[in-house]
Formats: structure tokens, sequence, C-alpha cells
């Protein structure tokens, strides 16, 4: 077979022609980021936590390319904890006093930080009033005696007394070793009476606050 110059420029158009239109380029989809969120073993959202640790654990979720943790009384807050992640899992102290606190999961993507919302109630440790009941009890008389439960391995405590939430201006004592106390001179004109018992646990102060009916009242 003769080869000329014309030939091999045919085969090379056909050759050029079957790259273009037989090869099609297959263009990359876009991924939709997808922040971290929190997974087991991380307590259920809105769970009553056990003891003064939490741990958290998360997805690496999709596009992610840094997490943070806030950690604080009120949504949105980072009294408590405030810090950068770089794993997938870490381990906070948090208070044990009955209350709420509330998680951000922050994910870093597309050049912004978005974030998933989370709640847990901490256990309150506090010591427990046993006697009298609260709420609205009404007290006997001028002299009451209290007796309360301390969570184990804790003997210091203290007991305010007062006419406000968590005042004390009717008596103010330390119960350290004790369980109970008699506490004289109490309104008997009815009136609120309000009993703060102290705790002291894991290096600070928790408490209770009930709610009494001075003698006298209905």
């Amino acid at each position: 077979m003769k080869v000329t110059i014309k030939s091999i420029f045919v085969c090379l158009l056909a050759f050029v022609s079957f790259a273009v239109t037989g090869v099609r380029a297959v263009a990359a989809t876009p991924t939709t980021p997808v922040p971290s969120h929190l997974i087991a073993p991380s307590p259920a959202n809105g769970a009553v936590l056990t003891g003064n640790t939490l741990s958290l654990a998360w997805s690496p979720g999709t596009g992610v390319v840094a997490n943070a943790i806030w950690i604080g009384s009120n949504d949105g807050s980072y009294e408590l904890w405030a810090k950068p992640e770089s794993g997938s899992s870490d381990t906070f102290t948090v208070p044990t006093d009955g209350r709420i606190i509330h998680v951000r999961l922050w994910s870093y993507f597309n050049g912004n930080w978005h974030h998933l919302a989370y709640r847990f109630t901490t256990q309150n440790t506090a010591a427990v009033m046993t006697s009298p009941a609260s709420d609205n009890t009404v007290l006997s008389g001028a002299s009451q005696t209290f007796t309360w439960t301390p969570p184990n391995n804790t003997t210091v405590t203290g007991i305010w007394i007062g006419t406000r939430p968590y005042s004390y201006d009717l008596h103010a004592r330390n119960e350290t070793g004790n369980t109970s106390d008699t506490f004289n001179n109490l309104p008997t004109v009815g009136g609120p009476i309000y009993v703060t018992l102290w705790t002291f646990m894991n290096g600070e102060w928790i408490s209770n606050l009930y709610y009494y009916i001075g003698a006298g009242g209905n």
C-alpha cells in the first residue's frame, strides 16, 4: 500500500475526531458539606449526666476542616469550656449542681463556622433536705430542726436561712460533719423563709434551695 502525506493527514484527522467525540470528560460533582455531629458514646441530647465529666465524640462530617466545642450555662455561652478540637472526641469536667448546660459543636467549612446545639442536665450531688418537706410547708414555730442527707464522701456543708432566695439574714452556719441542726428565732408571722443547703464538692460550692412559710402563715 502506498503511503502518502495525504493519507497520513486523513488518518490523523480521524484519530483526533475519535478522541474528541468518542471520549467525553467527566466533570467532578460538587460535594455538599455536612457539619460534624455528636455520635456514640456521647450521651443522648437532653440526657441527665452522671458524675462531673462529659465525654463527647463526633463524626468527621463532610468537607469539615476544623472543629471546636463550646460549653456554657446558656445557649451560645462558653464560660465552662471553649476549645479547638484536633481529634474526634474529648472529655470535659462539668458542674454537679443540677444545672442545664449547653454544648455547641462547631464545624469549619466553606470559609465559615457552623454549629449544632445540644443540651444536658448535670447531676445534682448537693446535700438534700429530708425534713421538713419543702414546697410551701408551714414551719411549726420559732424553733425548727432541719435534717439533710449529704452525698457520699462529703462532710462539708453549710446552711443559709433568709427571707429571700439565697439570703442569710436569719442564719448562716457551717454544718461540717452534721446531718441536722436546730435554728431558733425564726419569724412567726408567716411569710417566706428560704433555706439554702450548701455542699462543697470537687472544689466548688453547690446548693439546693428550699422554700418554707414561717409559723403563723397559711
